[in-house]
Formats: structure tokens, sequence, C-alpha cells
């Protein structure tokens, strides 16, 4: 890969700038782990109204929306 990946460390310290913002560390193709991540929403929020499982590494191209159907 011709650029480093961010480290858990990095989330932390921009997660840290907003103090509503919750930060999960786990697989998204672990159902359970999700689970406990909602039930965590769950308790300090009363609930969650959307959340992103985020999970890519992409090596080259561009943008999205400059991409064609070719």
């Amino acid at each position: 890969m011709p650029y480093p990946l961010a480290e858990p460390g990095q989330l932390d310290v921009l997660a840290g700038e907003f103090p509503q913002v919750r930060t999960v560390r786990a697989d998204v193709r672990d159902a359970a782990a999700l689970r406990v991540a909602v039930a965590r929403a769950e308790a300090e929020f009363g609930g969650l109204d959307a959340a992103v499982a985020a999970a890519a590494v992409m090596l080259g191209g561009g943008p999205v929306w400059e991409q064609t159907d070719a």
C-alpha cells in the first residue's frame, strides 16, 4: 500500500474533539460486536438513529463521483 493506514490513536484524538462522539473498534462482519455497539448507544443516548459501519482500503482510482461506468 503506497500510504500508511490510520492508527487507532488518531481516531481517539479526533473523536476527543467532539464530546458527543463515541468510537467503537469492531469487525463490521461481527454481528455480536455490532450488537454491543448498538447497546452502548442505547444505554448512553437512549437510542440509535443511525450508524455507519465503514471499513475500506482503496488503492488508485479517484473520487467515486469522478468515475465513469466504463
